[in-house]
């Protein structure tokens, strides 16, 4: 993993960006609710800093820091879970949900202490859970139980890819170019499905998604690729491209999958923790997809060099 200082150039440059979009981004609204003579509610801009900073802060320190805000975001996350599956009519079984909070905020730290035992732990922790029902012999619902237990388990393995990423050389710029293009590309394409949008693609589980919208999301993804080119300077011009498209991709499915569920159960968000922003699942549904896809992406491209 990376050591860094906060005089390194790829340090301060992340620093500009970020402070610049929020300027940037609040300025243009600030000017537009003067002429359309609305007042523009300014809390997600500050929910966005909030994110923004939390995720430059667990990159740069990396290490038992990184592992322990992506313990703190699963456990929010496994929360969120269990409490949208209670309001949809699921069946919870307390000694299953207790072992499934303990495993999956734990795993960060495993993959953190020793990716190699990751895998193992996930396994040996599905395993247990699906043992609980024997144990306590009762077969009502069991399966109902232990599948909110394994998309639980699965949350927190896919999100811990982050930390496999930044324990990569070149991680820093890596984590950070996965986080901030996967929230880009779903920015991006809300912002464009509200301004162009009319096709709609699918609306029974996403009614905002639009063609404009999702072509408007990918070509800024790839513009938004070229400008922080400086944090993956390994990526050849048409490497980043590829990447950019990849993490764009994704970022809709898994946005779309996590819309599903809420359809589902007949919700609009997970939790009100992000306030207008929703909950942690509503923010890191599409990290879920992009993150293990872009760790392995780079994985293949440093077999095949």
């Amino acid at each position: 993993m990376d050591t860094l200082s906060l005089f390194d150039p790829i340090v301060i440059k992340t620093m500009v960006f970020i402070v610049s979009i929020f300027l940037i981004t609040t300025f243009v609204h600030y000017v537009a609710s003067k002429l359309r003579r609305r007042k523009i509610e300014f809390t997600r801009y500050y929910i966005w800093l909030l994110f923004a900073a939390a995720m430059f802060v667990g990159a740069f320190l990396g290490g038992i820091f990184l592992a322990l805000l992506f313990s703190f975001i699963i456990f929010q996350g496994v929360k969120e879970i269990y409490q949208a599956a209670e309001a949809g009519g699921f069946i919870v079984d307390k000694l299953s949900r207790t072992m499934t909070f303990a495993f999956a905020c734990l795993f960060p730290f495993m993959v953190n202490y020793n990716s190699g035992a990751a895998l193992p732990f996930l396994v040996m922790s599905t395993l247990a859970i699906f043992s609980v029902p024997i144990f306590r012999r009762k077969v009502s619902l069991a399966s109902n139980k232990i599948s909110l237990s394994l998309f639980a388990l699965i949350f927190a393995g896919m999100l811990s890819h982050i930390i496999l990423i930044r324990s990569l050389a070149g991680g820093f710029g890596f984590s950070m170019f996965v986080v901030f293009i996967t929230d880009a590309s779903n920015s991006m394409g809300y912002i464009f499905g509200k301004i162009f949008g009319r096709r709609k693609y699918i609306p029974d589980i996403s009614p905002g998604k639009s063609v404009e919208g999702s072509l408007g999301s990918f070509l800024m993804a790839m513009l938004f690729a070229l400008i922080l080119k400086f944090w993956v300077p390994a990526l050849t011009i048409a490497e980043t491209m590829a990447a950019a498209i990849l993490i764009c991709f994704f970022a809709h499915v898994g946005d779309l999958v996590f819309s599903v569920f809420k359809r589902e159960i007949g919700i609009k968000d997970y939790s009100k923790i992000l306030l207008e922003q929703g909950g942690i699942l509503d923010q890191f549904d599409s990290l879920v997809y992009t993150a293990p896809l872009f760790f392995y992406f780079l994985k293949m491209l440093e077999y095949f060099k």
